[in-house]
C-alpha cells in the first residue's frame, strides 16, 4: 500500500481516422487525464477538491512503446521474484510467457509492425522515425528477458507440464529467431551496463 497519495490517472482508448479491420492498433490513440488533489491521500476527510485536472493524448504509437515497455519490466520482475524465491508458483511464469510467445495466442508487436513499420506509415510520419527505432529497440531487447523466464521455467516446470514447456520453447525459438533476424541481439550484461551507465 502507498500513501501520500496526490496524483491519480485516468487513460481510455479513442479511436481517430478511418477504422482499420486487420489492425486495431493503427488508429487507437490513448486520451490520460491526469488528477491532482489538494491533500494526499488517505487522510480523515470524505472527499478531496480536485486542485488541477489535466489531459493528454497518447498516439498510437507512443502507446505501442509505453505497452512495450511495461511488457519488458513485467517480464523482468517475474523473472526477478523466481530468482529471489525458488518456491513461487510457476503458473503465473507460465501464463505470461504463453501469452507472449505462442503466435496462437500472442498479437503482440506483430501488430506493431503491421500497423507502424510499413513503407506507407514511415511516408505519412517521417517524424516518428525516432520512436520506430525505439520500439524495434524495444521489441529486440524483450528476447533476453524471456530467454531467462524460459530458462526458469524448463528448471521448475513438473513432468506433466513437460509438453507444454517444450512447445513454448519451440515457440520462442521461432520468435528469438525473427528477433534477432529483424532488430537485433541484444544481451543482459548489456542493459545492465546500459542501465548503469545512461
Amino acid at each position: 500500500m502507498i500513501n501520500e497519495v496526490y496524483q491519480f490517472q485516468y487513460s481510455r482508448p479513442v479511436r481517430k481516422g478511418e477504422k482499420d479491420p486487420d489492425n486495431e492498433f493503427s488508429n487507437m490513440w490513448i486520451e490520460r487525464t491526469t488528477y491532482t488533489t489538494a491533500y494526499k491521500l488517505p487522510g480523515i476527510l470524505r472527499w478531496f477538491d480536485v486542485r488541477s485536472v489535466s489531459t493528454e493524448e497518447i498516439s498510437p504509437l507512443e502507446n505501442a512503446m509505453e505497452t512495450m515497455q511495461l511488457t519488458n519490466e513485467k517480464i523482468s520482475n517475474m523473472v526477478q521474484r523466481h530468482l529471489n524465491d525458488s518456491n513461487l508458483p510457476i503458473n503465473p511464469l507460465s501464463m505470461l510467457l504463453n501469452g507472449i510467445v505462442d503466435p496462437a495466442v500472442m498479437g503482440g508487436f506483430t501488430n506493431y509492425e503491421k500497423a507502424f513499420f510499413t513503407e506507407k506509415y514511415q511516408g505519412d510520419h517521417p517524424e516518428d522515425q525516432e520512436k520506430l527505432d525505439k520500439l524495434k529497440d524495444l521489441i529486440a531487447w524483450q528476447i533476453p528477458y524471456l530467454a531467462d523466464g524460459v530458462r526458469i521455467h524448463g528448471e521448475k516446470v513438473s513432468e506433466a507440464l513437460r509438453p507444454f514447456h517444450d512447445r513454448l520453447e519451440a515457440c520462442f525459438k521461432q520468435l528469438r529467431e525473427k528477433v534477432e533476424k529483424q532488430y537485433g541481439v541484444k544481451t543482459l550484461q548489456t542493459v545492465l551496463a546500459r542501465a548503469t551507465y545512461s
